[in-house]
């Protein structure tokens, strides 16, 4: 009997988990969109900043 509430239990959390799971999947993707595409455009410009940098020391 013990070990049939056990597993049931295991369940339980698995499919807890998987709720939770997706919902922090659907969060993550609507937010880190925006962050990528803002982390992108500072990659791009720090880039930018850095060859004009390299370019102007040669």
């Amino acid at each position: 009997m013990q070990h049939v509430q056990s597993r049931h239990r295991a369940e339980e959390r698995m499919q807890l988990h998987a709720t939770l799971s997706s919902k922090q999947h659907r969060y993550t993707i609507e937010h880190a969109l925006p962050a990528a595409s803002f982390v992108h455009s500072t990659l791009h410009i720090c880039l930018e900043s850095v060859t004009c940098r390299m370019a102007s020391a040669k």
